[in-house]
């Protein structure tokens, strides 16, 4: 009996399965060249720019304006407003501020430079779904005032964010289940009637409702780079959600919500018996890199759970992504990166090395054939 050649459908799942089981770390791969091209391009784009305010200075013609850091060198001051409104006015409403801090960029050397603790009352119209909150995250300069309508606001020196502090997740529904023991009552205290299935298990997920839940974290990230830009063109597209631009010749650095490490399991359902609502808040200076790539991890990690909609599956999906992120060590995990591209990249050659093999084999067979 003729033997299949090596490199049949028998080792086909082989490597399909070597590559569907690579994909988390595809996503991470994905996400740190995108980032680390963004950077090149942007430095590429630096240098290009450079040399031609340069050249245009030579030939006598108007040099670009370059953007520098507002915040350089300057003593800042955050201030937090916790609101059910999205749209923040309240700014002397003495509940509203819930945090103020005073700080330097260069304070934290690219770690944590505050933490804050704070309760929240839940009021009725968040216990009934009604209603939702946010945090208005302002940063000025030291003795200017968020407050657009105040004689001590400085538009282009004051950056700001508005996150939502809710985020709505499925509430999976409690189903009965038949004992395995026979016709005993089960645990739950189910009757033992067998349960259906088909028609009313599709029924019950479609009706699925979207329960309101609390993030308990506020991660607030500042960037603290002090690049000055040959003008408003060089800098790089992937910097553009953290950095706020003012014309003619500044841009400051805007606060950005970190919630890449706040998992599923923390978060905490709201209902009509929740009283309190706790909050932990952090304040950090990261590198430009590394928030470039929190970024875009954070937009990766929004794609694949768009991608499943609102269903279990888009959530575990992103769990378990940020699970391998969390509890892997960095290094580890770049080296399994690596492995696991190499692998799939040899297990490719050695199918296609196969195919090419059963072909040489078949020709004399067709030529012989065809004779």
């Amino acid at each position: 009996m003729a033997r299949a050649p090596p490199g049949a459908p028998d080792e086909q799942p082989t490597v399909f399965g070597s590559v569907l089981g690579s994909i988390p770390r595809m996503i991470m791969l994905y996400a740190a060249i995108t980032a680390l091209r963004s950077f090149a391009g942007g430095a590429s784009a630096r240098r290009a720019t450079t040399a031609s305010v340069t050249a245009s200075g030579r030939a006598g013609a108007l040099p670009a304006v370059p953007v520098a850091n507002g915040f350089a060198g300057a003593r800042l001051e955050l201030s937090l407003y916790l609101s059910e409104r999205e749209a923040f006015s309240a700014f002397g409403d003495a509940s509203a501020l819930a945090w103020a801090h005073e700080f330097d960029l260069g304070d934290g050397g690219g770690s944590t430079l505050a933490r804050f603790n704070h309760t929240l009352r839940a009021s009725g119209a968040l216990a009934r779904n009604a209603s939702a909150v946010w945090a208005h995250i302002y940063v000025t300069q030291q003795g200017a005032s968020p407050d657009p309508r105040s004689s001590r606001h400085v538009p282009h020196l004051t950056a700001e964010r508005h996150h939502r502090l809710i985020e709505y997740r499925r509430a999976f529904a409690q189903r009965k289940a038949r004992s395995l023991l026979g016709d005993a009552v089960g645990a739950d205290g189910a009757d033992g009637e067998p349960h259906a299935r088909g028609a009313a298990d599709a029924a019950d997920v479609g009706a699925e409702p979207l329960v309101p839940h609390w993030k308990p974290s506020l991660s607030i990230a500042l960037c603290a780079d002090t690049t000055t830009y040959a003008q408003r063109g060089s800098i790089p597209d992937a910097l553009l959600d953290v950095l706020a631009l003012h014309p003619p010749s500044a841009y400051v650095p805007r606060p950005w919500v970190n919630d890449v490490w706040l998992s599923e399991a923390e978060l905490v359902q709201i209902n009509a018996s929740t009283a309190l609502l706790p909050l932990r808040v952090e304040l950090s200076s990261p590198s430009l890199l590394r928030l470039s790539l929190l970024v875009q991890l954070s937009k990766t990690l929004a794609q694949q759970r768009a991608a499943h909609g609102d269903s279990a599956r888009g959530a575990a999906a992103s769990e378990e992504l940020r699970r391998m992120l969390t509890e892997t060590n960095p290094y580890l995990l770049l080296l399994t990166l690596v492995v696991t591209v190499l692998h799939s990249l040899f297990d490719f050659l050695a199918f296609r090395n196969d195919i090419k093999s059963g072909r040489r084999a078949a020709l004399p067979l067709i030529t012989l054939a065809r004779a």
